[in-house]
């Protein structure tokens, strides 16, 4: 009982400390359909009516064979402006392969057809990873031959 209770006091102190230097503590892996919500923020208002936010994942750990054909990287884009400088997206998890996705992009594109692009680290320093677990598999077979046809 000791041992746990030490165990369990060891693991909030790490926790602790791990939110002190603002690392993320992992969270569960996410589903498809499982909702995805972030705030952007901008320094000031962007020019023209904001009609369409991109916010770009790509994955950054080993593709699984047996999961070829899902995505890789994919885009969310259900927005709503909460201020001249602040939006909040609201979307949901594709399909995607599993695997560890780096929120890597974000674009911003206005009724006049103008676009802005953001990366990491680059344009924001915040890094934002998330998981997923499909458990679709074997969505392409194997090719079996390839033969020209007279």
């Amino acid at each position: 009982m000791r041992n746990f209770l030490m165990f369990g006091f060891a693991m909030m102190l790490a926790t602790a400390a791990a939110l002190g230097q603002g690392l993320n503590v992992a969270e569960s892996a996410k589903k498809p359909g499982d909702p995805l919500r972030y705030t952007v923020t901008l320094d000031s208002p962007v020019k023209g009516t904001v009609n369409i936010i991109y916010i770009g994942f790509t994955l950054t750990s080993a593709e699984r064979e047996e999961q070829r054909g899902l995505l890789t990287s994919f885009s969310i884009s259900k927005f709503k402006a909460v201020s001249p400088t602040e939006y909040q997206i609201d979307d949901s998890v594709p399909t995607a392969m599993s695997g560890t996705y780096l929120l890597n992009s974000v674009q911003f594109r206005t009724q006049d057809n103008a676009i802005g692009n953001y990366s990491y680290p680059k344009d924001f320093k915040q890094e934002n990873t998330i998981k997923i677990e499909t458990q679709e598999k074997n969505i392409f077979p194997n090719i079996k031959s390839v033969t020209p046809s007279h």
